[in-house]
């Protein structure tokens, strides 16, 4: 078993600490706050930038090279993929629960298809459903 990577570490306490600052003044569902555009911005925004990071780096059995040109180019494939998977569960929540969870939980590995496998958005969600 390999040793936890203090980058990545790092880097996952950033990502939690940047999300719970985006949440302090209103939550993912608090529409009435009009800072809950600031938190759901925060997840739109970091979580792309953090997986991009953390997965080819936990992946790697070394420090993977260009890590920095490896994010900006799966970005703009997982931010739209981040929209689509988003939309599917909030749209299949809105028509009944169980839909909406069903389609967050079996798309779950999505980002593992484009980052290490340089998949595109619509066959790597298809690719973590299997």
């Amino acid at each position: 078993m390999r040793a936890l990577r203090p980058a990545v570490l790092g880097s996952s306490l950033a990502y939690s600490g940047a999300l719970y600052v985006a949440g302090l003044n209103a939550g993912i569902l608090d529409v009435q706050s009009a800072y809950w555009v600031v938190t759901v911005g925060a997840v739109l925004l970091f979580s792309p930038l953090y997986h991009g990071f953390v997965l080819p780096w936990a992946a790697a059995d070394g420090r993977p090279q260009g890590v920095g040109s490896a994010v900006l180019a799966v970005f703009p494939r997982l931010f739209l993929g981040q929209l689509l998977v988003g939309a599917g569960a909030v749209l299949g929540a809105v028509a009944f629960v169980v839909p909406g969870v069903y389609f967050g939980v079996r798309s779950v590995f999505y980002k593992q298809a484009i980052v290490l496998e340089r998949a595109q958005i619509v066959p790597s969600v298809r690719a973590s459903f299997a």
